[in-house]
């Protein structure tokens, strides 16, 4: 307990770190690690009567680990190699008059330790007034050497490290509602169910720290049958090589099936199932943590629980919004290939197509969404085309040709303006899939990437599947003609790096037209 050696040192444990679930036992509780108590004073003699003073001293079964330093300049020292210092008993006079006063502003605000208490304890109270010290200095206690007895340094000791206690347990929780806003705010960005699950388990992990965890996404019906093994791949720990395909086969069975119809989350100091109850995807997160969670730990991951849950009800409103758009926008798609006696598949195979080459363009998982999304619009301007020229089944004249043209603009009129970014996306590609790579494209024969990236995909996918399909006007070409003729326009009608992507990968593209034929 002792340590009388002006050089010591002592190891770093760290108090407050990000982890703010750090079990709080470790912190407050924990009989394997002593308290940190600094003495700092320029006499020897001083130290000896304090250590000898408290000795056997414990607090709530922890014993006291007194680090000694002889100068203001050792302690400033120590106090940064030891940020977890609970309690330190300062001299006033040392090496300069008032060098425990200067220490105490150092503390405080250079070094900005708010945590740890401070006791001036001085030998010649009329060097230092107290009543202008307590005013002037954040300390928490003030004592002449005289009158510091060993009852009464009992009593100075046990006061100010339940004040510490009490601080580091505010300052816990104050940490532990700013992460778990932060981690809640990462979580909310979230647009797609999968993404919400990686990031729940991601934050979980940050939050506590995870040793097994599996996330179970239950059929609705609640039935317990898991409704999608693929997320299976999200789990870890003893989790992480089996799959589990009813919940009557999980270890927290019971758990589950209590927590399922209270609707209530199950957080305990060794075990978590947060239930989040949804009509689409009613999910259970099991999770072990790696160390024992505390009072105010479970308080706060009740919180989490609660906000991941709303997180999804949103996520779900958000699918259900996104489906029925993409639906309309389908129907719409095929209503108007159908006037030009053209098959929905060519909608589907285009947008299948196009998802694709955004993809292995390496455009985000968001991009490529909205493409395949809004790819079935790319003629809606065709709308405005008479049936004599959508439906002639010859070549058509200069004229025709001239308003035939006109659809692109007329689709990007229709669909601009909105503040729906799939009708955004849909006007980009119904107005640039017929610009050319080399600028001699319509409507405004833009050039290279002047050309939105939507647009240069949705031209190679339109016309790799125009080419390849019979039309009133023509019979479909043989497929190495059509590889040809795109490979050909590389650079032409084409971005150069997207024919690349096209050739490097043909056999997807072919498996996509392949399962996809006109009936």
């Amino acid at each position: 307990m002792t340590n009388l050696n002006k050089d010591s040192s002592t190891h770093n444990y760290v108090l407050l770190d990000d982890d703010f679930f750090q079990d709080e036992a470790e912190l407050v509780e924990n009989k394997n690690e002593k308290i940190k108590i600094l003495i700092v004073d320029d006499e020897e003699e001083v130290h000896k009567v304090t250590i000898l003073a408290l000795d056997g001293f414990d607090y709530k079964g922890r014993l006291l680990e007194i680090i000694s330093a002889y100068s203001a300049e050792s302690a400033k020292e120590i106090i940064l190699k030891n940020n977890d210092i609970a309690c330190a008993i300062l001299d006033v006079v040392m090496e300069s008059d008032q060098a425990g006063l200067d220490l105490t502003k150092w503390i405080r605000d250079i070094n900005q330790n708010k945590l740890m208490r401070i006791v001036l304890r001085t030998g010649q109270p009329g060097q230092a007034p107290e009543k202008s010290v307590i005013r002037d200095y954040d300390i928490n206690d003030y004592k002449s050497k005289t009158e510091l007895t060993s009852q009464k340094l009992y009593t100075l000791m046990y006061t100010a490290l339940r004040s510490y206690e009490h601080i580091i347990i505010l300052e816990r929780s104050k940490i532990g509602m700013e992460n778990v806003i932060k981690a809640t705010k990462k979580i909310i960005g979230k647009l797609a169910f999968t993404d919400f699950l990686q990031s729940t388990l991601e934050q979980l992990t940050i939050l506590i720290g995870v040793k097994d965890s599996v996330v179970l996404n239950l059929d609705p019906s609640l039935n317990y049958n898991i409704q999608n093994e693929l997320i299976s791949s999200l789990s870890t720990g003893v989790f992480s090589n089996h799959t589990i395909k009813n919940l009557d086969q999980s270890e927290f069975f019971e758990i589950a099936k209590e927590v399922i119809k209270t609707n209530i989350s199950y957080i305990t100091n060794s075990e978590i199932l947060i239930y989040c109850p949804n009509k689409f995807h009613p999910t259970l997160f099991y999770v072990k943590p790696l160390s024992q969670l505390d009072d105010l730990d479970i308080h706060l991951l009740n919180i989490f629980a609660e906000n991941i849950s709303m997180v999804l009800d949103n996520i779900t409103l958000n699918e259900q919004i996104r489906s029925g758009q993409s639906e309309l926008v389908y129907r719409l798609g095929t209503v108007v290939e159908s006037r030009s006696k053209e098959t929905g598949k060519h909608v589907k195979r285009v947008a299948l197509y196009s998802q694709l080459l955004a993809k292995l363009y390496g455009l985000s998982e968001e991009q490529c969404e909205l493409i395949v999304l809004a790819s079935p619009l790319h003629d809606i301007g065709k709308v405005s085309t008479p049936d004599s020229i959508l439906q002639k089944p010859g070549s058509l004249d200069k004229d025709e040709w001239k308003i035939m043209q006109e659809h692109a603009q007329i689709g990007f009129n229709m669909l601009s303006g909105s503040n729906l970014i799939l009708l955004e996306t849909g006007a980009k590609i119904a107005g640039f899939h017929h610009e050319k790579y080399d600028g001699t494209g319509y409507p405004n024969r833009l050039k290279g990437d002047e050309i939105p990236i939507e647009g240069r995909i949705t031209s190679i996918a339109d016309v790799f599947d125009a080419l390849g399909s019979k039309r009133c006007y023509k019979e479909a070409w043989p497929m190495p003609k059509v590889i040809k003729f795109i490979q050909d326009e590389s650079g032409k009608s084409f971005d150069p790096i997207l024919c690349q992507l096209f050739t490097d990968n043909l056999d997807q593209f072919i498996a996509i037209h392949n399962a996809n034929q006109d009936e």
